[in-house]
């Protein structure tokens, strides 16, 4: 795949010189035709990848269709650098049919395929294109309803698949953290371009509905939050790994995980707003994003810097998100000398 170079479409936008109309409108157009370089380039590639997985089952790429989202979808995310998904399936013929699904990173500049059939709207066979063969499926047979949710391509589908590979609810299990986390299920509905589903079993678990939901930054390179929620409402937290603070050659005797609430909110927008300014950007290098609030946060590419930095950002906090900035701040002096 060529290089695609990153362009965070907003952010140029909202960076012009208002002051300058032609500049402002040449930059636009600029912006635009490269979206449409790109969408183009992705376009042509796509329709060569639908054309080789229909010719190998005996079909035409036109007995499949596009999930009609994915459209508009796909051409936000390239956008702005982020990665997109295409969801292709096949027309049902003998009550068997075939789902292609390819997802595109710009940043990692790779493209992942999956091909799949499907017999009675469950998966019954996965290719495998290294090999050049069919895997049948020998895991435990997944219920219609599941199927159905796994076959739509919807960011509910995400959540399932994520559950399914991990654990083993029963549909009961599944509706009772769907209910338990529907303000979370709402919020990856509007943030799944840049954000991920992960869940977590804590060591009190006694059932298979005893999960923990989160959503992280989708980007592999981004760390230092996450959002959780507690007493129904949902909880932007400062976050940080062990295996994190190794990321500059930094790594002291840290215990457990840092983790802490910075903001919480009833609001679903809210929350997704506080997350597009923190989570809606790319980029090549790891990076800590640490929030303070729901609308404020420090930023560096070095935990050494980033305390210095937010030394200096302390002045324009007011009283509890300088609490809060302490806080993380003070976990890292804990842990990792900074003093040189």
């Amino acid at each position: 795949m060529s290089k695609i170079e990153v362009i965070n479409f907003e952010e140029k936008v909202r960076k012009m010189k208002r002051s300058s109309k032609v500049n402002g409108f040449s930059g636009m157009i600029k912006m635009l035709r490269h979206s449409v370089d790109v969408f183009e380039f992705v376009g042509e590639d796509v329709e060569e990848r639908l054309q080789k997985y229909s010719n190998l089952v005996g079909k035409d790429s036109k007995d499949f269709m596009l999930n009609p989202t994915d459209m508009k979808d796909s051409w936000n995310s390239l956008s702005c650098g982020n990665p997109a998904i295409f969801n292709f399936m096949s027309k049902e013929v003998n009550k068997e049919k075939y789902h292609l699904r390819i997802c595109y990173n710009p940043v990692a500049e790779s493209v992942a395929t999956s091909f799949s059939k499907l017999s009675n709207g469950l998966p019954v066979a996965q290719y495998d294109s290294e090999n050049n063969i069919w895997i049948s499926h020998t895991d435990p047979e997944i219920s219609e309803k599941f199927a159905k949710i796994l076959d739509s391509g919807s960011p509910e589908a995400d959540i399932l698949e994520f559950l399914l590979e991990y654990h083993n609810p029963t549909e009961k299990d599944y509706q009772r953290i769907k209910q338990k986390y529907q303000k979370l299920f709402s919020l990856y509905n509007k943030t799944n371009c840049y954000m991920e589903p992960v869940f977590i079993i804590p060591k009190f678990a006694k059932k298979e509905d005893d999960v923990i939901l989160y959503l992280v930054p989708r980007d592999m390179f981004r760390h230092g939050f996450c959002v959780g929620m507690e007493k129904n409402q949902l909880v932007l937290m400062q976050e940080l790994h062990m295996d994190e603070l190794m990321l500059n050659g930094y790594f002291y005797d840290v215990n457990d995980n840092y983790r802490k609430i910075v903001g919480r909110t009833d609001n679903v927008n809210t929350m997704r707003n506080s997350l597009y300014r923190l989570a809606n950007r790319y980029t090549d290098d790891d990076i800590f994003t640490i929030p303070v609030s729901l609308n404020r946060y420090v930023e560096s590419n070095n935990v050494k810097s980033l305390v210095k930095r937010a030394a200096r950002k302390g002045a324009e906090l007011n009283d509890v998100e300088k609490k809060n900035l302490n806080s993380f701040c003070s976990f890292i002096k804990k842990n990792i000398d900074i003093s040189y």
